[in-house]
């Protein structure tokens, strides 16, 4: 048996397999079930192939193993796309600028360090979160008067080259934030995408790569030793 072989010829498949479901599941928004039943197939034939289309039960197991890795693999490769892509949220984020509202509460978030700087007392409105502050009712009078004077004192120019700063501090921020929860975020998101038609679907896709590998030969065999015997009971016949 070509080991090498068989184990390229299914790690190939696998990688085609794996790719194409994860695209699809990441474009449509949707996991296949048949498209993992498929990868199963995929990889049984790719053993075969790189085994000089010769079928036994070792090609069986190797079938599997590169199977349930490429269904792993698959994934797991989903989930990190889909956190991949900050995209919605980046764009989100960026055009709530467009709102003089929103501007004005980063400048009143720089006028609240100045005050706390220069001792001055900061008093937050009851129930408000200081970290989540981002319109006018959510600050202090004074604090937001302060801000929205500096706003108004600004010419267009200066005003759109303050919020341009501003997209590109969220977005900065933004990428950072993602970077440091993505992994956190997808070793939950691979455990939770898990369901019951992903174990049906799974074992299906185990079921067909070691069949398509390893059945045959076993009928080969069968023949092999029935073929054996007759010509043994042939030989005991004739002496």
């Amino acid at each position: 048996m070509n080991r090498l072989g068989a184990i390229a010829g299914g790690v190939i498949a696998g990688s085609i397999g794996a790719l194409v479901w994860s695209g699809l599941a990441y474009f449509t928004g949707y996991e296949v079930g048949w498209v993992a039943w498929g990868v199963g197939g995929l990889v049984g034939f790719g053993v075969v192939l790189g085994n000089s289309g010769d079928k036994n039960q070792t090609a069986g197991v190797i079938a599997v193993v590169i199977t349930v890795m490429a269904l792993m693999a698959a994934k797991y490769t989903t989930v990190q796309l889909v956190l991949s892509d900050g995209s919605e949220i980046t764009e989100a984020l960026v055009s709530g600028l467009q709102d003089d509202e929103l501007v004005i509460s980063y400048i009143a978030d720089d006028v609240v360090v100045e005050f706390m700087s220069d001792d001055k007392p900061v008093d937050w409105p009851i129930g408000v979160d200081p970290s989540q502050a981002s319109t006018e009712v959510e600050y202090p009078a004074e604090i937001w008067a302060v801000a929205q004077s500096r706003w108004d004192g600004m010419a267009l120019p200066e005003r759109e080259e303050y919020r341009i700063s501003l997209e590109e501090m969220v977005t900065a921020n933004l990428a950072l934030a993602l970077d440091e929860l993505r992994g956190e975020m997808a070793q939950v998101g691979f455990i939770g995408s898990f369901g019951l038609m992903d174990i049906i679907f799974f074992g299906l896709a185990i079921a067909t790569a070691y069949k398509m590998a390893a059945v045959a030969a076993t009928e080969e065999h069968v023949v092999v030793q029935q073929s054996e015997q007759q010509s043994e009971l042939g030989d005991v016949r004739a002496g």
